[in-house]
């Protein structure tokens, strides 16, 4: 001990025996100090201040019988009225007021935490009390376990996060989902280590260890998890047409981790880019994995064939096979022309008064349009209708058809005969007056 401190510790204890000595001829039954107990809690690196409130009557009045002395937890003089006595430039005794004697520690660390007192030498003498919490927030202390963990699919994965603070930190586990922007599950109990049992792919994520207690801010470390499997191949179609001179497409996904090496192959060969191929490797989503696409320009009869998408890594390899067949070019369709040509024949039959033909134009017409004469038939072996384009008339006169039900009878020149259409003809009245006196005229001669 040098002789600076030495002279210190006498100075101190010297001072303390006439603190406790003056005490000892006074007494008051006042009430002199507040003695009320405080608690003060700070955070470490800020600046405590520890209240102490004296009557001034004691303290100013009478200075030379009373003094106020301030004293840390292990019971050393800090300050005497507000003189500090300690060796530490950190601590002071701040008046704003006369009956104020707060007690200020800057900077203050944990080992400043505990009970402090402020007393003055009545009679008993007033104490007092103020406990001093120090606090820290939590901090997570680096160790030997990488935040990197890369694991095989089926093993275990132990993620440790060791965090320290006052009061102790509870630790949190939560994982961030990278797919799903903004996500966050919490996962695990609460406590220090978290442990994935038989991890797979799925698993692959990053995950987050939080320690909080209550003193901010809280602290954080991300872990990411990496899960490593053979690769695994898949084709969108398995067949795929394509004609000569066409240019066409070939894709191929790849998952894998770590991904390794992909390529197309064809009859053997690893293709690369030339004139005739272009290779494209898709990344856009690492964690689902790739997307190589493979362009042909201008597909060529050797083009045509099985093609091989090939991946491998160091946990394995594989492969799917995809064809390319050749699209035979559309021939325009064939069509045939029949002509047939059509006859009619018109059929009389002969009911008094009328004569029908189905023709719903209201005209005695063959509806011939291929030129050829029909041949009309009544019941009178000595006449007959001839039918031509367009009109139908009596071979016997000029005026018409007589009176009667025509049907018009179509061959074609298969020899089919088809019924086309019916005409309803209506005789004149002067015809049936004429044929009716014709009648009665004969009737008599052939009764007399």
């Amino acid at each position: 001990m040098d002789v600076y401190s030495y002279r210190s510790e006498v100075q101190l204890l010297i001072t303390v025996s006439i603190f406790f000595c003056l005490s000892d001829g006074v007494f008051t039954s006042e009430r002199v100090i507040d003695e009320t107990p405080m608690t003060i809690r700070v955070v470490s690196g800020t600046t405590a201040l520890l209240p102490c409130s004296v009557d001034p009557r004691y303290a100013e009045q009478y200075a030379d019988e009373y003094k106020v002395l301030w004293t840390n937890p292990e019971g050393t003089a800090i300050s005497m009225q507000d003189r500090r006595i300690i060796n530490d430039v950190r601590m002071s005794v701040e008046r704003p007021f006369l009956k104020d004697w707060n007690l200020h520690i800057r900077n203050v660390s944990l080992t400043d935490a505990g009970l402090y007192k402020c007393q003055i030498n009545t009679d008993p003498v007033g104490t007092k009390k103020v406990k001093l919490v120090v606090q820290e927030p939590p901090k997570i202390v680096e160790h030997s376990i990488p935040i990197d963990v890369e694991k095989p699919e089926g093993e275990n994965v132990d993620l440790f996060c060791n965090a320290t603070g006052t009061p102790p930190p509870q630790i949190s586990w939560y994982r961030l989902y990278k797919n799903k922007s903004g996500k966050r599950e919490r996962v695990g109990l609460i406590g220090d280590s978290l442990v994935i049992h038989n991890i797979s792919r799925v698993c692959a994520d990053d995950y987050e260890c939080v320690a909080d207690n209550g003193v901010q801010p809280a602290m954080s470390q991300v872990f990411k998890v990496t899960v490593h499997y053979p690769p695994e191949v898949r084709l969108p179609n398995t067949r795929l047409g394509q004609h000569k001179g066409k240019d066409t497409i070939l894709e191929c996904e790849v998952s894998a981790s770590p991904l390794g090496y992909a390529a197309w192959k064809h009859r053997g060969r690893t293709l690369i880019n030339s004139h005739t191929h272009e290779l494209t490797l898709y990344n856009s989503n690492p964690d689902e994995g790739i997307i190589l696409s493979l362009r042909i320009l201008r597909v060529e009869a050797e083009d045509f064939g099985k093609y091989v998408c090939e991946a491998k890594n160091t946990l394995g390899v594989t492969y799917k096979t995809m064809e390319l067949y050749e699209l035979q070019p559309k021939r325009p369709p064939t069509t045939t022309t029949t002509t047939t040509t059509s006859r009619h024949v018109w059929i009389h039959k002969r009911p008094p008064g009328v004569i029908e033909v189905d023709n719903p134009s209201g005209h005695v017409t063959s509806n011939n349009r291929h030129g050829d004469p029909g041949v009309v038939r009544d019941r009178n072996p000595h006449r007959q209708l001839v039918s031509h384009d367009d009109a139908l008339r009596s071979e016997e006169s000029d005026s018409g058809p007589s009176d009667g039900r025509y049907s018009d009878v179509r061959s074609n020149n298969n020899g089919d005969e088809n019924t086309a259409a019916r005409c309803l003809l209506q005789v004149p009245a002067y015809r049936l007056l004429l044929a009716l006196l014709t009648t009665i005229l004969f009737w008599n001669m052939a009764t007399r």
